[in-house]
């Protein structure tokens, strides 16, 4: 495609959507699309530059957010100032921002004409984003301008807190990334997390289900993998309980490939996800999962067919559900496969490349 985007990208140093940057910047590639990013310097790590300068992909900075500016309405002010620059200068053809749901990145609205907001999570209702609604309503929606959503879910909770017509959001699926994977013949006893560490992916809960479950199985090993603010605590809780033989928070690896390829079964019981991307990576891999019903994760997995669902809460149904797995081979390789044809036939990287394009073929056409 003979088009100029600029990719204004909200992510961190791990996680889903680093992982959606990327993957998105490989898709431009793929269709010939000349792209530049505007980032914060903090974010212009060495992997960030590397790739950029390796794909002829410009990157323009802007100073990095003090805290004052993450403030929905002076964002605003930031974001007019800095924004308006780039915009002017590269002049693109379409403007695509990808946001983490913190009520960020709205001032592109008063810079831009054609624009593509990836909406990755959803941001809560507060007094300030409510007096500002209305007035916003008009730089919110037109046909130059299209919102992406993750899941129905995530498409239902912004159409309820940013106030955008439901009509407005297109719905496009995270994805894995298609590659053949090596898969031994024999699994490992792992049951595998692959998030951050937060309350919000319900990590106490989690270490609740390990230990229930490495009580009445002690071949089986719980891996989390990951960072986050509640890891360091965490580790405490497994080393205060003794259960350090069974039971490993791992941190961020670099080689998550190998343990989706040699885990037995997958595991999130998440308070809140939009749509996890581990899940539908694990799913690829053959894994069975088994997900709490929080958010988009029934959209990906199928009660009973590819895996289990659960409250967050019901710590008792985890565990029986992960033994239940961990007992019939058959069950769960019946499982696994299911899973396996679910995430190729509804979220692969290909599926997702053919809507952004069409979603771009629409906004120049």
């Amino acid at each position: 495609m003979k088009i100029k985007i600029l990719l204004i990208a909200d992510f961190l140093s791990t996680g889903g959507t680093r992982v959606f940057f990327f993957r998105l910047l490989r898709i431009h590639l793929r269709n010939n699309i000349k792209t530049a990013i505007l980032i914060q310097k903090n974010q212009l790590d060495t992997e960030v530059k590397s790739f950029c300068q390796k794909n002829d992909i410009t990157i323009f900075q802007t100073p990095d957010r003090t805290q004052r500016y993450y403030h929905p309405l002076s964002s605003l002010i930031y974001e007019v100032i800095h924004y308006r620059k780039y915009v002017k200068r590269f002049q693109p053809d379409i403007t695509v921002v990808s946001d983490g749901g913190r009520e960020l990145n709205l001032g592109i609205f008063l810079v831009a004409k054609k624009i593509v907001f990836w909406l990755h999570g959803y941001p809560e209702s507060s007094i300030i984003w409510n007096i500002l609604r209305k007035p916003f309503r008009y730089f919110l929606t037109s046909r130059q301008k299209h919102y992406v959503a993750v899941s129905k879910y995530a498409a239902h909770n912004n159409s309820r807190y940013l106030g955008i017509p439901a009509k407005h959001i297109r719905v496009v699926h995270n994805s894995f990334q298609q590659e053949m994977h090596t898969l031994p013949s024999i699994r490992e006893p792992i049951v595998l997390t692959v998030s951050h560490v937060r309350d919000y992916k319900n990590p106490v809960k989690w270490l609740e289900v390990a230990k229930m479950v490495t009580e009445r199985e002690k071949t089986i090993k719980f891996v989390w993998l990951g960072d986050g603010e509640k890891l360091d605590e965490m580790k405490s809780a497994v080393q205060k309980n003794n259960l350090e033989d069974n039971i490993f928070f791992l941190g961020h690896r670099n080689d998550v490939d190998f343990f989706y390829a040699n885990a037995m079964i997958y595991f999130q019981p998440s308070l809140i996800e939009n749509h996890s991307i581990s899940v539908v990576e694990a799913m690829s891999y053959g894994l069975p999962c088994i997900v709490s019903n929080a958010g988009g994760m029934p959209e990906s997995v199928i009660h009973g067919t590819t895996g289990y669902i659960a409250d967050p809460g019901d710590v008792g149904v985890f565990a029986d559900r992960i033994l239940t797995l961990f007992k019939n081979q058959k069950l769960r390789e019946k499982m696994g496969l299911a899973g396996k044809k679910r995430a190729q036939d509804n979220f692969s990287e290909l599926i997702q490349e053919k809507k952004i394009i069409r979603i771009y073929k629409d906004m120049i056409h």
